[in-house]
């Protein structure tokens, strides 16, 4: 139509906007266009060739490479880029028909201008853009020249490509302390982590290359005992970093732009005394007393701003007791968690397997037995056995359980998926029902049980129980510890914080004596602070990894 027709005006050098709006009010068979190079801003935009195709439209593009009569004043000849992980793009940029020129070189990343440069053009120049740390994933960009002033004729006046950002290389947990003392935390560290985590003293970061580092655990670490070139890497947003710290760090503050929230209890928490150092880091604090476990922080400073965001770690919302009761069942639990090569059960001896399950049993009772229904079933706990994850049931009234006529058990992969029936067995006094191999496990799964007793039937908990199944790459060493079962609410969350904080309560006093008979030492870290400086980092990563994740997702 004639209003479409004036709509493309070359002068301006946008036609995409003219082809778009005249694609959006005609019917079309086909769709062509024409391109000289000069009046046009180069090849056909993604998004009219992504209308196109998702309509099923022909697309005919002409755009010679010389246009038409060779009179430019400027050619944009080409763009540099890495395939994978950039530091930066470079425009090859070449003057023809004048003596000099003043333009100005734009750069967009994902449709968003991210630089620009002005220069005086004289013959032929490579423009550079640093480009800072995008998120995982993949990035288009491309590079537009423009004039400051007056006409300016340019052949392709913008170039275009792709590029991809793989995930960090590795990732280094840094501490303040002996270097003994660090390979000892080393060994039970390496079975549980990925082979890109690595561990060293802040003296000894020069050993690494802060290009190749994607993540920095800092463990009650002051920001000025890192290295210059990390300091800078973390202040330019190049490298991601994670605060675990039981005290308030100012220098980490700076980063923030303002104050992180003060950390309560611990300055109380201890007396000096005789034979005990008073506790300063968040790992020996956690496993001296379960009780403030949840008032454990981190600090993520995130890559693409200055804001450093504070996660508060709760019992209601992420962590469930890790803290055992003696010294002997801590040391068969690291055994479980540091050796990859076992099968499930993890120890090869069966008097300690059924020991470590009877102690989490027992946790489990004091964590929903308050809450449940006299007639209400346990969906016990979760084990898995190859690729099957298997569920077992137990009755709180063990004569109750004999009675059973049937028990189904039904599972859902998320809120808002369909329930799909398990088949039960009873078996050595106790149902069970295997979760099929087949089923993506890192999913949440919602599980629920009915009780049928003698036609009478009854629901297990109006609030289904939630599994939480964490098997991500770099924790597939040891699903022990990949799976959560906790009480929840359709959301997945606590149906509240009272209910949270009673159980923390109990457990506290339950372990109260245990938990006052450990000593931690200054430069002596004791297995339980091992370990549970151990799953502090593996949550850490899993959290921050699943932000990641989201991120990458939402870009």
């Amino acid at each position: 139509s004639s209003d479409n027709l004036k709509s493309l005006d070359t002068s301006k050098s946008r036609i995409s906007g003219s082809v778009s709006r005249s694609i959006s009010r005609l019917p079309m068979d086909a769709l062509v266009v024409i391109s000289d190079g000069i009046s046009t801003d180069g090849p056909v935009p993604d998004h009219i060739l992504n209308w196109a195709v998702n309509r099923g439209v022909p697309i005919f593009s002409y755009c010679p490479v010389t246009g038409t009569g060779g009179n430019f004043d400027v050619i944009l000849d080409k763009t540099i880029c890495k395939k994978s992980n950039p530091r930066e793009i470079s425009a090859v940029i070449k003057l023809k028909g004048r003596e000099s020129v003043n333009l100005k070189a734009i750069l967009y990343i994902d449709n968003k201008k991210v630089a620009s440069q002005e220069l005086e053009l004289k013959k032929k120049q490579n423009v550079s853009f640093p480009l800072k740390r995008q998120l995982i994933g993949w990035h288009d960009y491309r590079v537009e020249v423009e004039a400051v002033s007056g006409e300016l004729t340019v052949l392709n006046n913008q170039q275009s490509g792709i590029f991809h950002v793989n995930p960090p290389s590795k990732i280094l947990l840094v501490y303040f302390m002996p270097s003994v003392e660090l390979r000892l935390l080393s060994q039970y560290l390496r079975g549980i982590l990925d082979e890109r985590f690595e561990i060293a003293a802040a003296d000894e970061l020069e050993d690494f290359k802060v290009e190749e580092c994607g993540l920095l655990i800092a463990l009650d670490l002051d920001f000025k005992k890192l290295p210059k070139n990390y300091q800078q890497a973390i202040n330019g947003k190049r490298l991601n970093s994670l605060l675990i710290s039981g005290r308030r760090t100012k220098n980490w503050e700076k980063i923030a732009g303002y104050p992180v929230r003060r950390f309560h209890g611990i300055r109380n928490l201890y007396k000096e005394k005789r034979g005990y150092a008073r506790v300063q880091t968040a790992g020996a604090f956690a496993s001296s007393n379960f009780k403030y476990l949840k008032s454990l922080f981190f600090t993520h400073v995130q890559r693409n701003n200055s804001a450093v965001e504070l996660l508060t770690l709760k019992q209601s919302d992420r962590f469930y007791p890790f803290l055992l009761a003696d010294k002997k069942e801590m040391a068969n639990y690291m055994v479980l968690l540091g050796n990859s090569s076992w099968k499930w059960g993890g120890h090869p001896d069966e008097k300690v397997r059924k020991e470590y399950h009877l102690f989490w049993k027992q946790i489990m009772d004091w964590a929903l037995g308050e809450s449940d229904k006299k007639n209400e079933l346990l969906v016990d706990y979760a084990l898995i056995k190859g690729s099957t994850h298997r569920f077992y049931i137990d009755h709180k009234n063990s004569e109750k359980t004999k009675k059973l006529k049937d028990v189904i058990l039904t599972y859902r992969e998320s809120a808002s998926t369909e329930e799909i029936e398990l088949k039960t067995t009873f078996l050595d006094g106790r149902w069970y029902a295997d979760y099929p191999g087949n089923v993506n496990i890192s999913k949440v799964v919602w599980v629920k049980a009915k009780a049928i007793y003698d036609g009478e039937t009854k629901i297990s908990s109006k609030r289904p129980y939630l599994m939480r199944v964490n098997n991500r790459e770099f924790l597939n060493s040891f699903p022990q510890v990949s799976y959560m079962k906790r009480l929840a609410t359709d959301d997945g969350h606590f149906a509240n914080v009272e209910t949270s904080a009673q159980l923390i309560k109990k457990i506290a006093a339950h372990f109260g004596k245990a938990a006052k008979s450990i000593q931690v030492r200054k430069r002596k870290p004791t297995i339980e602070y091992l370990l549970t400086l151990a799953i502090v980092i593996m949550y850490c990563l899993e959290w921050f990894f699943e932000r990641r994740t989201k991120e990458s997702i939402n870009a």
